[in-house]
């Protein structure tokens, strides 16, 4: 798996539980915790690579799907999937989640212009 998909990649403050990172993920990308509720490292990984997905090169979004795609949950799967892609190819804005801190400023900066 690539390494650049893991927690340490991401720009929240995290707890060293499972369970809270599960917790705090599933509210940031907005999926349901019941979805979650047997979650394990697996599934954090797959969060972590629905976040990551559109700053990844090809190869690494190849992987990332693997990844989300060996999931054994249909519907989280589906839905890992689907956030991932409309936030690459769609709209960024509609996954905020999986924007940078300078694409956040850069965002906020214009609103904060034409307002």
């Amino acid at each position: 798996m690539t390494k650049l998909i893991s927690i340490a990649n991401l720009s929240y403050n995290l707890s060293a539980s499972r369970a809270a990172q599960i917790s705090v993920l599933s509210e940031i990308i907005g999926i349901k915790k019941e979805l979650l509720k047997k979650g394990g490292q697996l599934e954090i990984d797959s969060i972590c690579a629905t976040i990551l997905y559109r700053h990844l090169t090809q190869k690494q979004r190849v992987d990332a799907m693997v990844l989300i795609r060996s999931l054994s949950s249909p519907i989280l799967k589906s839905k890992l999937i689907t956030k991932a892609l409309d936030a690459t190819y769609l709209n960024p804005q509609w996954g905020i989640w999986s924007m940078t801190n300078d694409e956040l400023q850069a965002d906020k900066d214009f609103h904060e212009f034409i307002c």
